[in-house]
């Protein structure tokens, strides 16, 4: 149980995506080598890429908001462990507002804050400061799914029309890192392990869809 009384909340997760620390690791160099000095995260959970940013950008400023106060609790508790406690806030409420001003916004697996993905993309696309670079994680038909799949998961595009998608909303990837059965690996049974009873019938779902459903991290600028 955490202080919440709740059994297994993401405990065995480093990440709430499909990601190991060699993505991460990945990552962050090729947002930290844009070398920004403000940085917000939309959905940013308890923060792990986040922070892992900021332990790279020295200079740099950044802004978390999730609506989760239990996450936001875990995040701010492994901040100030950090020592980055003073060069980050985070906040519970989205307000489009709190992206002026951001050379870099991060939103990884978190468009529904805003909506859809299209939704997102144009969001920030109208800022009337829009964020030089985008960091967004998103899902997507690797393989052509089931109709029980494309119920639960909904009429994702395939890589490329993803891309396209992208590229029509004003804003063109300059970098892509597509998730590893590995990185799923990780991801899935880190969540299975706080699941307790329920764990056999979502693990013969994730099998099913292993290799099926892709996640993608794109580094985006505007076009």
């Amino acid at each position: 149980m955490d202080a919440h009384g709740r059994r297994g909340y993401y405990d065995h997760l480093d990440f709430n995506a499909p990601m190991t620390d060699s993505t991460a690791t990945e990552l962050v160099g090729h947002l930290a080598g844009l070398g920004p000095s403000r940085v917000v995260d939309v959905g940013c959970g308890w923060a792990e890429l986040l922070l892992r940013l900021l332990d790279a950008c020295p200079a740099a400023e950044a802004v978390g908001i999730d609506r989760d106060t239990v996450l936001l609790e875990r995040a701010r508790h492994n901040a100030l462990e950090r020592g980055l406690s003073e060069r980050v806030r985070f906040e519970q409420t989205y307000d489009a507002a709190a992206l002026d001003g951001a050379e870099l916004v991060l939103c990884v697996g978190s468009e529904h804050v805003i909506g859809s993905y299209e939704d997102a993309l144009a969001a920030f696309a109208q800022r009337p400061r829009p964020p030089a670079h985008l960091l967004v994680g998103t899902a997507f038909w690797e393989r052509p799914p089931t109709d029980e799949q494309i119920m639960d998961f909904g009429e994702l595009p395939d890589l490329p029309e993803l891309l396209e998608q992208t590229q029509a909303l004003g804003w063109r990837a300059r970098m892509m890192v597509v998730a590893t059965e590995r990185d799923w690996d990780r991801f899935e049974f880190g969540f299975m392990s706080d699941l307790g009873e329920e764990v056999d019938d979502y693990r013969r779902g994730y099998l099913a869809r292993r290799g099926v459903l892709g996640f993608v991290y794109l580094l985006l600028d505007r076009a």
